[in-house]
């Protein structure tokens, strides 16, 4: 009888789990996720809503499961997340993951302390994981790993690194909310510098990853096609030279 009864609870769990995970979609998010949207940080804020609302459009709910970067992305690769937002096309992420369709663009580059300006030993960055490449032409072992930008500038005001790598307009974004106080003395390098198209990363080796990239390129064209790209984009002030052009 008792097992009679945990079989029929355990099959409407599952049942129930089922129905939860076919209509919504889960992304992997970094550990400041409602503080950029608080905040905002316009190419993050803009696109979330655009996705919520053309994923909304489609019958699907949009949920954000908010942790370290690095362990963000390991939580795709194994199935626990359907996909990791925000994604740039960093060098070496097409060895795990399928991109959506973009979602904009960011530059990726350093930034200094003012006051140490040529110095470039000490190179730090955000852990992301195997394979990506930030910058291309900085291997990661090479780099001291940080859990959070937050932390990789205030070790760049205290000079115990040299160099942080970011996207500039994070890195300008968190300077001028939670780190304001120490803004005035980083300024980011735009030599080799690189531009990145934004995304979503799907894993490649995962089925229902794939089956949540096609559910979310759909709902990017059907969402561009209905103009609420471009609404989103100017009701969050997102800058011309960071969004994706759909109209080439």
């Amino acid at each position: 009888m008792h097992m009679r009864i945990f079989s029929l609870l355990f099959l409407l769990c599952t049942l129930i789990s089922h129905d939860v995970w076919a209509d919504t979609i889960v992304l992997a998010v970094g550990p400041d996720h409602q503080e950029m949207h608080d905040n905002n940080y316009a190419i993050y804020r803009a696109n979330w809503e655009f996705l919520s609302i053309s994923l909304k459009q489609q019958g699907y709910k949009l949920e954000a499961r908010s942790m370290p970067w690095a362990r963000a992305k390991d939580t795709v690769k194994s199935g626990q997340s359907h996909g990791l937002f925000l994604a740039a096309n960093f060098a070496g992420r097409d060895q795990w993951a399928s991109l959506s369709k973009p979602l904009g663009y960011e530059v990726y580059g350093c930034f200094f302390h003012k006051e140490n300006a040529g110095a470039q030993s000490v190179i730090a960055a955000v852990r992301l994981g195997q394979h990506d490449r930030i910058l291309s032409y900085l291997s990661p072992d090479k780099l001291l790993n940080v859990t959070t930008a937050q932390k990789g500038l205030t070790l760049l005001h205290k000079q115990k690194v040299d160099r942080f790598i970011v996207a500039q307009s994070y890195g300008e974004y968190i300077l001028a909310n939670e780190l304001s106080s120490i803004s005035a003395a980083l300024q980011f390098d735009p030599n080799q510098s690189e531009r990145r198209s934004l995304h979503v990363a799907f894993a490649k080796n995962n089925e229902s990853s794939l089956n949540a990239l096609a559910i979310v390129n759909n709902a990017i064209s059907y969402g561009v096609s209905k103009g609420f790209y471009s609404k989103v984009m100017q009701d969050n002030q997102v800058p011309l030279r960071m969004q994706f052009n759909y109209d080439l």
